[in-house]
C-alpha cells in the first residue's frame, strides 16, 4: 500500500522467529481505522485457533475515545466481549486473541517499557502472559504517523513469553491465512495439560469441564486493575478450547509446542 512504510529491521532489536501475517482484509481494516486516527487509538486482533496472525481486526472505539495524554486506554468491557464471542463461535469460526494493535505519537516507534502493574506496554503483555497461560507470543504492531494523511509507519513488534522484556521486529507477510504459521502454543501448558490427562486431574474432554474445576488456576485479580480483565477474560479459551477439541490439538504438537509432521 501506498501510504503504508514498513520498518522490519532496527539496530539492536532482534528478529522474532514467526512472520507477522495479515490478510489484506484485516491489513486495510487496521489502516483504516487506527492507522486514520490521530494517536492515540487500538484494536484487537484475532486469528483462528490454530494459527497466528492477523485475521480481523476490531477497532476498540470506546477505548480510543476515552484515550488521552498520548495514552490508549483499552476498553476492558468490551475487549472481554469481543474475545468471548470469538470463543463462542461455531468450531469452524472460533478465533483465538493473537494481539493488540495501537499507534503511538511521532517519534515513539517502541513499545513503552513497564511503569506499574500492568501499565506501559511491556507491563500490560506480562500480565496478559501471566493470565493466559497458553499464550506464547503476543502480537503488537504499533502504528506510527496516523491520522495526518501522510504514510503510516508500521512497527511490526512481536513478545514472546521466554523475553517479555525484549520485543522483537516480525518480518510482515500479506497472505491468505492458509500461509499463517502455526500458532505456538506455551510448551510447559501443554505439558501440563497432557500430565493431567494422563494422570485423570482433568474429565474426559467429551464430559467438558467445570468452571469451578479451573477457578483454582486463576492468579488472584482482586486488586481491580482493568488492564488484567482482558487478559482474564481470555480464561475463557481454556474452557471453550477444551470443550471443542483441544484433545485434537495436544495431539498434534510435542512436548516442545510444535507441530507433528
Amino acid at each position: 500500500m501506498r501510504n503504508l512504510r514498513i520498518i522490519e529491521n532496527m539496530n539492536g532489536v532482534d528478529s522474532a522467529l514467526v512472520p507477522m501475517c495479515f490478510t489484506p482484509h484485516a491489513l486495510r481494516n487496521m489502516l483504516e481505522s487506527v492507522g486514520s486516527r490521530l494517536p492515540e487509538s487500538g484494536a484487537k486482533a484475532f486469528s483462528p485457533k490454530d494459527k497466528l496472525g492477523i485475521e480481523v481486526v476490531e477497532f476498540d472505539a470506546n477505548g480510543s475515545s476515552f484515550s488521552n495524554d498520548g495514552v490508549y486506554t483499552p476498553d476492558a468491557e468490551w475487549g472481554t466481549a469481543r474475545i468471548k464471542h470469538w470463543l463462542d463461535a461455531a468450531e469452524g469460526g472460533m478465533k483465538l486473541w493473537s494481539g493488540d494493535i495501537h499507534s503511538h505519537p511521532p517519534g515513539c516507534p517502541w513499545p513503552s517499557r513497564k511503569s506499574g502493574r500492568g501499565m506501559g506496554d511491556l507491563g500490560y503483555v506480562e500480565e496478559v502472559f501471566g493470565a493466559n497461560d497458553w499464550m506464547e507470543c503476543f502480537l503488537m504492531p504499533i502504528l506510527v504517523g496516523t491520522g495526518t494523511g501522510k504514510a503510516v509507519d508500521l512497527y511490526p513488534w512481536v513478545v514472546t513469553r521466554s523475553h517479555p522484556k525484549r520485543p522483537m521486529l516480525a518480518q510482515v507477510k500479506v497472505c491468505s491465512i492458509e500461509d499463517f504459521p502455526d500458532r505456538p502454543f506455551n510448551p510447559i501448558w501443554l505439558n501440563s495439560l497432557e500430565q493431567e490427562r494422563r494422570t485423570g486431574k482433568l474429565p474426559d474432554y467429551a464430559e467438558g469441564i467445570s468452571m469451578s474445576s479451573l477457578a483454582s488456576r486463576v492468579q488472584d485479580t482482586s486488586s481491580g486493575n482493568q488492564l488484567l480483565l482482558m487478559g482474564l477474560a481470555a480464561l475463557v479459551l481454556g474452557i471453550a478450547a477444551w470443550r471443542r477439541g483441544i484433545s485434537n490439538i495436544l495431539s498434534n504438537h510435542d512436548s516442545a509446542g510444535h507441530i507433528r509432521q
